[in-house]
């Protein structure tokens, strides 16, 4: 069925070219969407000679806002057969801060994010912006926008993580971890290919799908954080967020068990970073060489009764 993705920002919108080459047979093997990608997806998939596939193509969320959150029955809409990816609350934040902050108003950008987003002018602090961004990515699950929510009166925190966690749960039936792309890129094409597709290489696996098209190394060209920025970075928590990225990862870790998905496993179907032939035929012959292994350990205990 349909796949609509929660995009939440700094989690990864390369993303979107899994999604697109999963969706298109025929697409080229190096078309790679940039960091518009989630803009551009639709238009790309309704190019005839790249046969996408209707029932992929067609991603509900990728058809709203740039990043949609599970509000105004968006959830309930797409219960059940939801996919996203969350990321670590520290390193989601740096990305933030240098991305959302800083590229766009300059090495002090959050004094004047502040004063064009509504927030309280008395601390215009480095400090004071983060911390307006406390639940950001649980914010998202939680159906509201995804910064600020303090600008409407505080919310009942526990109340929007245990809401956060019970729709991860119950809502997604794919989540990825940002800062494991390439177990994260495997896992989704083990979930949702084909039979056939699954033991051999995954022809819609493509090494273009794991290229990173919006990194925060690119932006961090443009300033430079200062020392008092990383000094309140390095103790730095969103123990909302932490509660929600703790859920999501053991959810994650136990598909990776489910679905068997391993590095070697990967490599064998040509389903990692720079897998070249080599690497895959190793690959193959260790996978080949733990299944005999298996069997001749589940033999044993047949023997033995």
């Amino acid at each position: 069925g349909h796949i609509p993705w929660l995009h939440t920002p700094k989690t990864g919108s390369s993303f979107v070219n899994a999604l697109l080459h999963f969706a298109c047979a025929n697409a080229p093997a190096n078309l790679l969407l940039g960091v518009t990608g989630p803009r551009d997806f639709a238009k790309y998939t309704s190019i005839s000679e790249y046969e996408c596939s209707r029932e992929y193509a067609d991603n509900p969320l990728l058809k709203g806002e740039f990043h949609q959150n599970l509000g105004k029955g968006v959830y309930e809409h797409n219960k059940g057969k939801l996919i996203g990816m969350l990321r670590e609350p520290k390193s989601h934040r740096i990305s933030y801060a240098k991305h959302k902050f800083m590229q766009h108003y300059g090495s002090e950008g959050w004094k004047k994010f502040i004063s064009i987003s509504g927030l309280p002018e008395d601390d215009k602090s480095f400090s004071a912006m983060l911390g307006h961004t406390r639940g950001f990515e649980a914010s998202m699950l939680y159906g509201e926008n995804h910064a600020f929510r303090y600008t409407k009166g505080d919310k009942n925190e526990q109340a929007m993580i245990d809401k956060a966690k019970k729709r991860l749960t119950e809502g997604f039936q794919y989540i990825g971890i940002t800062n494991r792309f390439p177990e994260s890129i495997c896992l989704f094409y083990s979930k949702f290919s084909k039979p056939g597709d699954i033991s051999g290489t995954d022809k819609s696996c493509k090494p273009v799908v794991f290229q990173a098209v919006n990194t925060a190394g690119g932006h961090s060209s443009q300033f430079n954080f200062t020392d008092a920025d990383w000094e309140y970075f390095k103790d730095y928590d969103d123990e909302v967020d932490r509660e929600i990225y703790n859920h999501a990862l053991e959810l994650f870790e136990a598909d990776l068990v489910r679905y068997d998905v391993t590095r070697d496993k990967c490599i064998a179907r040509g389903c990692w970073p720079e897998a070249d032939a080599d690497d895959i035929e190793e690959a193959k012959k260790k996978d080949d060489m733990k299944s005999s292994n298996a069997k001749l350990e589940d033999d044993k205990w047949d023997e033995s009764g």
